[in-house]
């Protein structure tokens, strides 16, 4: 089992080191500054990018209090329990760091824009490798975790390089919904995790065409504003997976090592190919625009070639 830890830790480190040399610096445009809605109302600049973080930090709020309040959430494990504390400590801050952001766009504010967001991903990571892998594992990597995404964006703000941050907040996307079907879960209700990771992609899709959709809608709402409220889902609907859900006893005793080490290493592996396939492409931006669009093909009802028309009329 060791020597299995070992070598799955050893592949990631490759695959990211192997990533850190075979492709360019990513660094921060400032077109990325330059959002759709920049309406001002009651005094507030860009207000509805600005009042649609609110969500974030109302279900943070009621998330912590509810992992602390009598145990609501019936957290059975110390580990899940400061596991769930740092993920909604991160989704409230989302929605204190993403409206300071907001109020006046720049760089500088761009880091307390995405620092709570690493700390949100970065613990649903450790939450699922607490749930579905191994109890003490998870535990200890809460805090290597949690490092790691502070470190991203750090290395972004001080090189202007967005490639870890990239593998931080990506990673995540591929490995729970590959864990949350290949792996036995420890409760019930796991397909609210499916329902989280659809709208976390549905968010990402709406921010990447939020001038279109802007366009769309005859100047109404922007895209990355339905954005923020679609990532707010997510965690409404891990609240609500932590309220019914029960032990899962036909599975407890299940848990695949092998497959746990496959899973472990695959969406390194996988994002890795991806992100080297984007950044040595001239069309990067189009090109997640497009594999965000055939993802949701089926909610959108349309084919990979309607998706491609789309992209390129974006």
């Amino acid at each position: 089992m060791r020597k299995r830890t070992v070598y799955a830790w050893g592949v990631a480190l490759i695959c990211f080191i192997v990533l850190m040399i075979v492709t360019p610096a990513i660094p921060q445009s400032e077109e990325y500054h330059d959002f759709a809605d920049q309406r001002k109302f009651f005094g507030i600049p860009n207000t509805l990018n600005v009042v649609s973080n609110f969500p974030f930090l109302v279900i943070g709020i009621v998330g912590l209090v509810l992992c602390f309040h009598g145990n609501y959430f019936n957290l059975r494990l110390q580990g899940e329990l400061w596991g769930w504390a740092c993920f909604f400590i991160g989704v409230a801050a989302v929605g204190v760091g993403s409206s300071y952001y907001h109020l006046e766009p720049n760089d500088a504010r761009l880091v307390w824009d995405r620092l709570p967001m690493t700390i949100a991903f970065t613990s649903i990571i450790a939450i699922f490798i607490i749930e579905r892998i191994d109890e003490h594992k998870g535990t200890v990597s809460l805090i290597p975790l949690l490092l790691a995404g502070v470190v991203s964006i750090l290395y972004w703000s001080f090189f202007d390089d967005l490639r870890p941050y990239a593998l931080v907040q990506f990673v995540p996307c591929i490995a729970i919904p590959l864990m949350a079907i290949l792996l036995p879960p420890m409760y019930t209700h796991s397909t609210y995790w499916l329902w989280a990771a659809g709208f976390y992609l549905l968010a990402k899709v709406e921010e990447a065409m939020d001038k279109p959709i802007y366009r769309w809608t005859h100047h109404i709402v922007s895209g990355h504003t339905l954005k923020h409220l679609c990532a707010a889902m997510v965690p409404v609907f891990l609240t609500l997976m932590l309220a019914k859900r029960t032990i899962e006893t036909e599975s407890c005793e299940v848990r695949c090592d092998s497959v746990a080490l496959v899973v472990a290493v695959a969406p390194s592996v996988v994002i890795v190919i991806v992100l080297v396939m984007v950044f040595f492409s001239d069309i990067s931006r189009k090109f997640m625009l497009f594999v965000g669009l055939v993802q949701t093909g089926i909610v959108l009802g349309k084919s990979p070639q309607d998706m491609e028309d789309t992209v390129d009329k974006a």
